[in-house]
């Protein structure tokens, strides 16, 4: 019961901030594709996502923008791993260099929450820090913030491989 009122909760925030498009060559709803936009401002810095969920597969743009300062952005791939987290790969550029970092996503009530980065080996998952939730909004909303992360997104997929 627990996880379908998870389940409901994260359907319900995308909904909200959906652009939907379907494979017109099948019917069957595990090809539906869903695409969301999440935000969280803090003072005057911004943090911005857009995530495409695609059956167990995510990917996406991020952005992170401090207020005058040098920011993050960047591409997000990851695999579902459970109702409502995803294991990620965040691959940006931050100061003129390209990293990356592996973390876990996880949406609850329809705000995204992210871990802090991710060790190598066995994840210890009562250790995990979690940032502040990013709230639904509408994908519109953070186009104009995720231009610059999709201009880099093809320098970052060849880095990163």
């Amino acid at each position: 019961m627990k996880h379908f009122f998870l389940v409901l909760s994260f359907l319900a925030g995308l909904i909200a901030c959906q652009n939907t498009e379907t494979d017109t060559s099948t019917t069957n709803e595990s090809e539906l594709q869903e695409t969301g936009g999440f935000m969280r401002v803090e003072g005057r810095d911004t943090t911005v996502a857009e995530l495409t969920f695609d059956g167990a597969k995510v990917t996406g743009y991020y952005a992170w923008q401090p207020y005058q300062k040098d920011g993050a952005r960047g591409i997000i791939e990851g695999q579902k791993e459970s109702d409502n987290l995803y294991h990620i790969t965040f691959t940006y550029m931050i100061e003129g260099n390209v990293q990356s970092d592996k973390l876990l996503y996880q949406i609850v009530d329809g705000n995204l929450f992210e871990s802090n980065p991710l060790p190598d080996g066995p994840i210890n998952y009562e250790a995990l820090v979690w940032s502040d939730g990013m709230a639904a909004v509408a994908v519109s909303d953070v186009q104009s913030i995720l231009t610059f992360a999709k201009e880099l997104a093809p320098e970052l997929k060849k880095n990163s491989q």
